[in-house]
């Protein structure tokens, strides 16, 4: 690849590099812990406001996936402990995003 098509395709790394580094951070912070009665995600997402944030909830895990101009600029999964993500709980407020969910107490 050479010419106008390797430019382009430099220059749409290094804006989305550059998006995802001045507004969401280069490195996120998220801290996660377990105890007897459940699990809890914080996860700090400066510059993300509550419409762009999305949380998929999953007995195995939490997705977080946050939106820049109706494109996804961070996407992450973290694994937990199996929970009941039928009753999780999701807040953000000032830039902070937390996820609470009791442990699953089903079979399988």
């Amino acid at each position: 690849m050479e010419g106008l098509d390797f430019f382009v395709l430099n220059l749409g790394k290094q804006m989305l590099g550059l998006l995802e580094s001045q507004v969401y951070g280069s490195n996120q912070y998220a801290e996660y812990s377990r105890d007897a009665e459940g699990v809890s995600l914080t996860v700090e997402l400066p510059g993300a406001s509550a419409a762009d944030i999305r949380v998929y909830a999953k007995k195995e895990g939490v997705r977080v996936v946050v939106l820049g101009s109706g494109e996804r600029v961070y996407s992450r999964f973290f694994r937990t402990a199996n929970i009941d993500s039928k009753k999780a709980v999701v807040t953000f407020v000032n830039g902070v995003l937390e996820v609470r969910a009791p442990l699953y107490r089903g079979f399988f």
